[in-house]
């Protein structure tokens, strides 16, 4: 089942994130009220020693509803980190890594409706000591291969991928920030399995680890994230109205490179030339210092390449931007105006961390910002246009945000918190 599920054209289509919640099997395999079923399974388990633990058995109908539940959020993840099911990562193909992380996370979603259930009618179970599981490393690792249908090589290594190993432990003082893995090896032939692991991105836990592990493997897989998001930036504008240039252009001033577009769209409509930078940096930290080198970094970065076309449309001709950018005016049209945008997957306002702002004739959104404000314009007289001036609009607005009074009681007392932080208003001067 799985093997035919991961060469889905669905799922490795570009644009599959728009695709994702029109997958009708998914809905098939849905239970209408899972937790009538998940009832008469659970049951406590008391040690010979310790807490009282909880226990349950399933059923392969609850195990596809979990795994339903499972298949979006994946994809989600594969998306925000970059992982092409094109490209390996690492030891592992990608389509593979996809596939063992789908059902390792519905196993921890699993996992928590029955804690959930169990805290409701076993009020003696310790939820807290329930959470974690652990299992003797191999027939879990059969398990797996069973269910699947890959061999258990090939789920020896996806999982080895996503795993955090005991003697690595040593390097977690050092990391800023390391969001819990899916699975702990204990190197004793025992597994940990938090269900903390699917609180976060575990592939941006498995990124961290490649990186340590494999330098020149993670170097290889970040160098194909500028292809996946182009792919995905294009998918938004498919159809005969627009003309797509074909992966990265170098822009030359005679023999010299004046700067690279990593993404170039015509409306063959109006006439209008969207000219795109595409950044995709990691923010996988809580340091500040680096949160900040990254913001002044994108700001210099997109500033100079802002410079640097805005020199070479200065120098040629509208007809010669269409040469360089290899379209056909016959086929095309004529360009009649350029707009420059600057995409970065997470994070996109440095003025925020001290640093001045972008220059006036580019606009910039983090990918999520602009996917949104894609979808609210849709087909307009003139898209471009209309997304460009959006997005400056947006960066310019300030939100008016105001914090919500909330309650606690500590040592009998009843304690009210309003005002939490200021919330300056228009034309307000009251910071209390």
């Amino acid at each position: 089942m799985f093997d035919s599920w991961q060469q889905d054209e669905i799922a490795a289509k570009v644009g599959s994130f728009y695709a994702t919640g029109r997958m009708p099997w998914l809905g098939d395999w849905k239970l209408s009220n899972p937790n009538s079923e998940m009832r008469p399974l659970v049951r406590p388990w008391t040690p010979s020693k310790g807490a009282e633990m909880m226990a349950y058995d399933s059923t392969l109908g609850i195990d596809f509803h979990f795994i339903a539940e499972a298949v979006p959020m994946v994809l989600a993840w594969k998306s925000e980190t970059g992982i092409s099911l094109a490209k390996d990562f690492g030891p592992t193909t990608t389509s593979d890594l996809v596939v063992v992380t789908t059902l390792l996370a519905s196993m921890c979603l699993k996992h928590v409706g029955f804690a959930e259930i169990a805290a409701k009618h076993f009020p003696a179970i310790s939820i807290p000591h329930s959470l974690t599981v652990w299992m003797p490393a191999e027939p879990f690792l059969e398990s797996i291969a069973r269910f699947t249908g890959l061999g258990i090589d090939r789920v020896r290594q996806a999982v080895a991928v996503l795993t955090l190993r005991a003697s690595e432990a040593e390097r977690l003082p050092a990391t800023a920030t390391f969001h819990p893995p899916l699975i702990i090896d204990l190197q004793n032939g025992y597994f940990l399995r938090p269900v903390s692991g699917v609180t976060h991105n575990p592939f941006h836990t498995a990124a961290s680890m490649l990186a340590w592990r494999e330098p020149e493997s993670w170097s290889r897989f970040i160098d194909t994230r500028e292809e996946l998001m182009r792919d995905e930036f294009y998918a938004l504008f498919q159809g005969v109205r627009y003309a797509r240039v074909d992966g990265n252009v170098k822009v030359r001033d005679g023999a010299r490179i004046a700067t690279d577009i990593d993404a170039a769209i015509l409306d063959r409509t109006t006439g209008e030339l969207l000219l795109v930078q595409l950044k995709w940096q990691d923010h996988l930290t809580n340091d500040f210092r680096k949160f900040r080198s990254k913001a002044r970094n994108l700001a210099e970065d997109l500033n100079k390449w802002t410079d640097d076309v805005l020199a070479w449309l200065g120098r040629e001709s509208l007809q010669g931007v269409a040469r360089s950018l290899r379209f056909n005016s016959q086929r095309d049209g004529e360009i009649r105006r350029v707009y420059l945008l600057a995409l970065s997957r997470t994070i996109a306002r440095p003025d925020g961390f001290g640093y001045a702002g972008f220059r006036e004739e580019l606009a910039v959104a983090h990918w999520y910002h602009f996917l949104r404000t894609r979808f609210e314009i849709g087909p307009a007289g003139s898209v471009f246009g209309t997304i460009h001036q959006r997005l400056k609009s947006d960066r310019a607005s300030t939100p008016a945000l105001q914090a919500l009074p909330f309650e606690f009681t500590a040592q009998g007392q009843k304690i009210r918190v309003e005002r939490f932080w200021c919330a300056y208003e228009s034309g307000s001067a009251d910071s209390r």
